[in-house]
């Protein structure tokens, strides 16, 4: 969950809106975003997958074994995101 961590952070910062915007769309109270913004806290999967719909992002579950596969391998060119 770290990395959808600072997915979530970068994208709650990079998004232009406040944590008061934000928490009242995904209703989650501001402070929570407060905390979790400054790395004092974490967020349950639930509270990401509130926050990442209000940011046009997206959840989704992968089957393991098929990730391990991936993961396994060395990618040969540089993934980058889009906007």
């Amino acid at each position: 969950m770290q990395d959808l961590e600072l997915i979530l952070r970068q994208a709650i910062k990079d998004s232009g809106k406040t944590h008061y915007a934000i928490g009242k769309l995904a209703e989650v109270a501001p402070g929570v975003l407060d905390r979790f913004v400054a790395g004092t806290r974490g967020i349950t999967l639930a509270t990401a997958s509130k926050v990442a719909g209000v940011l046009g992002l997206g959840l989704m579950t992968i089957d393991q074994e098929s990730y391990a596969d991936v993961s396994a391998k060395k990618p040969k060119k540089k993934v980058t995101k889009r906007n």
